[in-house]
């Protein structure tokens, strides 16, 4: 397996429990409220497309089983455009945005509906624990394998 670098992904400098952070924030409530339990978080960095992304694959179980047949998976993306605007983008792994063999390609059963975070908790988290402001314009160099996925956690 070669090891690539990113050439303008500063996501890659972000320490993976920043990233299980945010995942618990989009997530919060989300699968109790569906009676399901998280088992699993996986996320792909990527190289080229509009702006540096790194892609969020999870993992669930009904709350109260372990049957493999009613597993479900399902993710998101999370953008940041450092070459226009600073902007933030996270977005659902579903139809919508993606081509439905890339989603069958990558796992994706269902789509991700996360908890609605308040833009305030959301920017001061994104600020401040995160820290993505001040990332440096390019990626550090890194053993992080990019197009492929990795698992964060398992539960």
């Amino acid at each position: 397996m070669e090891i690539k670098l990113p050439p303008r992904n500063p996501l890659i400098n972000i320490d993976h429990l920043q990233w299980i952070k945010l995942v618990e924030l989009l997530t919060e409530n989300v699968f109790a409220l569906n009676n399901r339990r998280l088992t699993q978080v996986e996320n792909l960095f990527t190289e080229g497309g509009h702006y540096p992304a790194v892609y969020f694959r999870l993992t669930t179980l009904p709350e109260n089983s372990d049957d493999q047949n009613k597993v479900e998976v399902s993710g998101f993306v999370f953008g940041f455009n450092n070459d226009w605007d600073d902007d933030v983008y996270i977005h659902p792994l579903s139809p919508q945005g993606f081509w439905e063999d890339w989603l069958v390609k990558n796992g994706i059963n269902t789509t991700f509906n996360y908890h609605e975070v308040g833009i305030r908790k959301l920017y001061s988290f994104i600020d401040k624990e995160i820290k993505i402001w001040s990332t440096i314009d390019f990626a550090q160099k890194s053993d992080i394998p990019v197009e492929e996925w990795r698992i964060l956690k398992a539960y």
